[in-house]
């Protein structure tokens, strides 16, 4: 008699989301970072281990047949070697030698296992809704740190299998579309978003003292000389010391080598088709300039800018300052880009100083990239999946980047990343988030 399985995808199971209230307890199962905080119910955890019962009598007990090969999306049953218990997860990826990664479903960990530790999902397992919502703390990133600093992550670390009480905040528009909550102790009422941002307040760069030299930009390098070695000025610094604006055209701009490998870090990730990527090597001499902008308000007033100009800007996360390229002004409120960095920000003219000399030896650091090797699945629009896969895959981790075409910071540049020896692109495709793109066609003539 021949035998059928079942195939069931999150989309078939039930989320109960977050409740409607402001406020409501909830216990940490999950905390990756900040921007992916996993929450469940408080009456989840007995919820899912009677369901867990039921998963091992079935997975003991059932004949797994030769055919059953689990693709990206699918709900499968799961040993979990932790404690030995089996759980719902989702398949994430598939991996070399018959691995998968995967997700369990009801805590939002994730872990790569063998193809024996997975067995068919049975109807059961639709009887429970889902037991984990993934969520966002109200922190965000500095664009001065390229990853969440230690403390970060042991605060994080703390909270997993803690209770709290989960507050949505009164504005959550300036974070993505992920729900956004604070966490107080239940017992202490402290905020870990609090907490969090405390930490990052003192994790500004540590002061270096040096100053910059562009003698290298030709060949995209970054160099610090001596803080006693006198340097004539510059036609863009003698801009500066006559009040004159300065412009991207101005300075220089790192450039990625096109066909040579290089150490990134990304800094601003929206999409496969838009994200922004720092060489690894120059971080150092970045946070030397950022220690030098330390405060421009003590010895520059207010600037009233014009569009395409490079300004200091107070950025409103951290309180520290930046070069930034001004996007447009209406009225007093101002909107720029954080030129290092590429994330974006809406301010007013009063948080603008003009540019120092000193300010200008450092060539803009930030790339704007696009994704070589791999397109959208339907038309030119990534999905929210998409975009949630490739910022899991880029983001707090180095990158091998190889440019396909010359990217100067003011236009895109098409780039290949590779992570632990894959392509960025292959693990789209093969996850099912991204179809192939023949990137090797020839448009030189002969």
């Amino acid at each position: 008699v021949a035998s059928t399985m079942a195939h069931y995808q999150l989309s078939h199971l039930k989320s109960p989301g977050l409740p409607s209230q402001l406020s409501f307890r909830v216990c940490v199962s999950e905390a990756r970072r900040p921007s992916s905080v996993w929450l469940q119910p408080l009456n989840a955890v007995a919820k899912i281990m009677k369901l867990s019962e039921v998963l091992r009598t079935h997975c003991t007990s059932v004949s797994v047949p030769a055919s059953f090969s689990p693709s990206v999306g699918d709900v499968c049953c799961a040993l979990f070697d932790g404690d030995g218990q089996y759980y719902r997860v989702v398949v994430g990826d598939i991996l070399p030698d018959s691995r998968y990664r995967v997700q369990y479903i009801d805590f939002g960990n994730s872990a790569t296992v063998s193809r024996s530790a997975l067995y068919p999902a049975i109807a059961v397992i639709l009887d429970l809704p889902v037991q984990a919502v993934e969520c966002q703390l109200a922190v965000s990133l500095p664009p001065s740190l390229s990853s969440w600093p230690e403390d970060v992550e042991t605060v994080l670390g703390e909270c997993v299998n803690y209770h709290f009480v989960a507050i949505r905040p009164a504005d959550p528009a300036s974070f993505s579309s992920s729900p956004v909550v604070d966490l107080e102790d239940v017992e202490t009422g402290s905020s870990v978003s609090d907490r969090i941002s405390a930490i990052l307040r003192k994790s500004k760069p540590l002061p270096v003292a040096c100053e910059f030299s562009t003698s290298g930009a030709a060949d995209n390098q970054c160099q610090a000389v001596p803080e006693s070695t006198a340097q004539p000025l510059s036609d863009t610094e003698a801009k500066v010391s006559t009040n004159e604006r300065v412009f991207i055209k101005d300075l220089p701009c790192y450039k990625l080598p096109v066909g040579e490998a290089v150490i990134c870090v990304s800094t601003e990730v929206t999409s496969p088709s838009s994200f922004w990527l720092t060489k690894a090597s120059c971080l150092d001499e970045l946070k030397c300039l950022l220690d030098l902008m330390e405060n421009p308000a003590e010895y520059a007033t207010p600037h009233l800018p014009c569009v395409g100009e490079l300004c200091a800007v107070h950025y409103s996360a951290d309180s520290n300052w930046y070069r930034a390229r001004i996007n447009c002004v209406v009225d007093d409120v101002v909107e720029v880009t954080f030129v290092d960095f590429g994330n974006s920000e809406t301010t007013t003219s009063a948080a603008l100083r003009p540019l120092q000399p000193e300010y200008l030896k450092l060539p803009l650091q930030g790339v704007e990239c696009t994704l070589d090797g791999c397109q959208p699945i339907f038309g030119s629009k990534w999905s929210t999946e998409a975009v949630a896969a490739f910022q899991d895959l880029i983001c707090d981790t180095e990158l091998v980047c190889t440019s396909q075409g010359l990217g100067d910071g003011l236009g895109m540049c098409n780039v290949a990343l590779e992570l632990d020896g894959t392509a960025v692109a292959s693990r789209l495709v093969a996850s099912g988030h991204a179809i192939c793109l023949d990137s090797n066609v020839s448009t030189t003539a002969n």
